[in-house]
């Protein structure tokens, strides 16, 4: 009897002490901590402004400020189309938050990108940028795939060749209506899901800033009903 119980003592502090798979999405359901949220309920964070504080979106050939035709109604973050956009630009806001991308983490998100031109039908998310610079993380994500990449002040993709991927979209993904995204920061790499569905993995290069910015590609129309940031076990 006194084996039994050692026994079942330890299979206990065993898979109390497990290690949680990030490729599982459920692993780290009761683990994780909330560090910001927002359901675009007001723009309390100030993402219509466009511009952190003491920062400036730098206009450059493919990243452009989109705040004359992006507007919080109704639960939503809208961007619409607007005359003479560039092709090939992203039109984006950004905000700066009290975050450490550094740690492990995980960022969800729920969105619907739609227009008539699929090359150019995809949204955008990206996040650790520094004041005044573009290097951070971006994902590219429409019905044709996801792009994750590290872009740099260089725009030297063979910097970082390693951290560029380009992964398949799910079965489940929906083309005419919102899906769930969850880019998962855990030790030296992302992990990342759509709709509760791991699709692939690419390497974490270090952040050095704070900064998030969500927009949409050239000419179409895009919506972001909420965004959540996690601290995830060290």
């Amino acid at each position: 009897m006194k084996i039994t119980l050692y026994i079942l003592c330890l299979m206990g502090c065993i898979v109390a002490n497990a290690q949680p798979n990030p490729k599982n999405y459920f692993d780290f359901k009761d683990r994780k901590q909330l560090v910001f949220t927002d359901d675009f309920d007001n723009d309390n964070n100030n993402w219509l402004i466009c511009e952190p504080k003491g920062c400036e979106i730098i206009p450059d050939d493919d990243t452009m400020p989109k705040g004359d035709s992006c507007y919080i109604d109704g639960g939503l973050m809208r961007f619409s189309v607007q005359p003479k956009e560039k092709i090939g630009r992203v039109y984006v806001n950004e905000i700066s938050i009290d975050m450490n991308f550094n740690r492990n983490f995980e960022i969800e998100f729920r969105a619907h990108i739609y227009g008539d031109n699929d090359n150019y039908n995809f949204g955008t998310i990206y996040w650790g940028r520094p004041c005044n610079s573009i290097n951070g993380n971006n994902v590219y994500f429409g019905h044709k795939g996801l792009r994750i990449f590290y872009s740099n002040l260089q725009f030297d993709d063979s910097l970082h060749p390693d951290a560029d991927e380009s992964l398949t979209i799910p079965r489940s993904h929906q083309k005419n209506t919102y899906n769930t995204y969850v880019i998962r920061k855990y030790d030296n790499k992302y992990y990342v899901f759509i709709n509760n569905e791991f699709i692939g993995k690419c390497p974490y290069i270090p952040l050095t800033g704070n900064i998030i910015g969500l927009g949409k590609s050239t000419n179409n129309s895009g919506e972001f009903d909420y965004i959540k940031i996690y601290y995830l076990p060290d």
